[in-house]
Protein backbone atom coordinates (compact mmCIF):
# COMPACT_ATOMS: atom_id res chain seq x y z
CA UNK A 1 0.00 0.00 0.00
CA UNK A 2 2.84 2.38 0.87
CA UNK A 3 4.55 1.60 -2.45
CA UNK A 4 1.42 2.63 -4.34
CA UNK A 5 1.27 5.95 -2.45
CA UNK A 6 4.91 6.68 -3.26
CA UNK A 7 4.41 5.83 -6.92
CA UNK A 8 1.36 8.11 -7.12
CA UNK A 9 3.27 10.95 -5.43
CA UNK A 10 6.22 10.51 -7.80
CA UNK A 11 3.93 10.46 -10.85
CA UNK A 12 2.12 13.60 -9.68
CA UNK A 13 5.40 15.38 -9.04
CA UNK A 14 6.75 14.38 -12.45
CA UNK A 15 3.54 15.57 -14.13
CA UNK A 16 3.76 18.93 -12.35
CA UNK A 17 7.39 19.37 -13.31
CA UNK A 18 6.68 18.48 -16.93
CA UNK A 19 3.82 21.01 -17.03
CA UNK A 20 6.07 23.72 -15.58
CA UNK A 21 8.79 22.96 -18.09
CA UNK A 22 6.44 23.06 -21.09
CA UNK A 23 4.97 26.38 -19.93
CA UNK A 24 8.45 27.81 -19.53
CA UNK A 25 9.39 26.87 -23.09
CA UNK A 26 6.33 28.57 -24.58
CA UNK A 27 7.18 31.83 -22.79
CA UNK A 28 10.79 31.87 -23.99
CA UNK A 29 11.59 34.44 -26.67
CA UNK A 30 14.31 34.37 -29.29
CA UNK A 31 16.74 37.26 -29.12
CA UNK A 32 18.67 38.36 -32.16
CA UNK A 33 21.26 41.09 -32.34
CA UNK A 34 22.54 43.03 -35.28
CA UNK A 35 25.44 45.38 -35.50
CA UNK A 36 26.72 47.77 -38.10
CA UNK A 37 28.91 45.18 -39.81
CA UNK A 38 25.98 44.62 -42.18
CA UNK A 39 26.49 46.69 -45.31
CA UNK A 40 22.90 47.92 -45.19
CA UNK A 41 23.11 49.14 -41.60
CA UNK A 42 23.44 52.93 -41.23
CA UNK A 43 24.51 52.79 -37.57
CA UNK A 44 27.65 54.79 -36.92
CA UNK A 45 27.37 54.95 -33.15
CA UNK A 46 29.99 53.95 -30.58
CA UNK A 47 29.39 53.48 -26.87
CA UNK A 48 32.57 54.44 -25.01
CA UNK A 49 33.17 53.74 -21.33
CA UNK A 50 35.88 55.58 -19.39
CA UNK A 51 37.69 55.25 -16.08
CA UNK A 52 36.23 57.69 -13.52
CA UNK A 53 39.69 58.17 -11.98
CA UNK A 54 40.91 59.63 -15.29
CA UNK A 55 37.68 61.48 -15.96
CA UNK A 56 35.83 62.32 -19.13
CA UNK A 57 37.97 65.27 -20.28
CA UNK A 58 40.52 63.31 -22.38
CA UNK A 59 37.66 61.48 -24.08
CA UNK A 60 35.74 64.68 -24.82
CA UNK A 61 38.87 66.26 -26.28
CA UNK A 62 39.52 63.18 -28.43
CA UNK A 63 35.90 63.25 -29.62
CA UNK A 64 36.26 66.87 -30.65
CA UNK A 65 39.60 66.19 -32.41
CA UNK A 66 38.05 63.26 -34.29
CA UNK A 67 35.15 65.52 -35.32
CA UNK A 68 32.65 63.04 -33.89
CA UNK A 69 29.33 64.17 -32.46
CA UNK A 70 28.35 63.38 -28.88
CA UNK A 71 24.90 61.83 -28.94
CA UNK A 72 24.50 61.17 -25.23
CA UNK A 73 26.42 61.51 -21.97
CA UNK A 74 25.33 58.85 -19.53
CA UNK A 75 24.63 60.05 -15.99
CA UNK A 76 24.53 56.74 -14.14
CA UNK A 77 27.55 55.12 -15.76
CA UNK A 78 30.89 56.53 -16.93
CA UNK A 79 30.28 56.59 -20.65
CA UNK A 80 29.22 58.49 -23.71
CA UNK A 81 27.62 57.63 -27.04
CA UNK A 82 29.12 59.23 -30.12
CA UNK A 83 28.36 59.30 -33.83
CA UNK A 84 31.34 58.73 -36.10
CA UNK A 85 31.46 61.06 -39.14
CA UNK A 86 30.35 59.37 -42.37
CA UNK A 87 33.67 60.00 -44.09
CA UNK A 88 35.56 58.03 -41.42
CA UNK A 89 35.84 54.25 -41.08
CA UNK A 90 34.12 52.70 -38.05
CA UNK A 91 36.92 50.17 -37.42
CA UNK A 92 39.50 52.96 -37.45
CA UNK A 93 37.34 54.98 -35.04
CA UNK A 94 37.17 52.03 -32.63
CA UNK A 95 40.98 51.74 -32.68
CA UNK A 96 41.39 55.49 -32.20
CA UNK A 97 39.09 55.72 -29.20
CA UNK A 98 40.53 52.58 -27.58
CA UNK A 99 43.89 54.37 -27.51
CA UNK A 100 42.53 57.44 -25.66
CA UNK A 101 43.73 57.86 -22.08
CA UNK A 102 41.22 56.52 -19.56
CA UNK A 103 39.02 54.67 -22.08
CA UNK A 104 37.98 51.29 -20.70
CA UNK A 105 35.91 49.97 -23.61
CA UNK A 106 34.63 50.93 -27.04
CA UNK A 107 31.59 49.06 -28.34
CA UNK A 108 29.70 49.45 -31.56
CA UNK A 109 26.06 50.19 -30.96
CA UNK A 110 23.64 47.48 -32.03
CA UNK A 111 19.95 46.75 -32.11
CA UNK A 112 18.47 43.86 -30.12
CA UNK A 113 15.24 42.40 -31.47
CA UNK A 114 12.95 40.22 -29.39
CA UNK A 115 11.11 37.70 -31.54
CA UNK A 116 8.15 35.67 -30.35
Amino acid sequence: MNKIKYIIIILLAATCLAACKSQQNTNRQNITTTDDTDAASPMRTLIIMYDPATGVDPLLKATENYEARIIYRYNIINGIAIEVPTEKNIADAVKYFKSVEGVVSVTRDRKVNLMQ
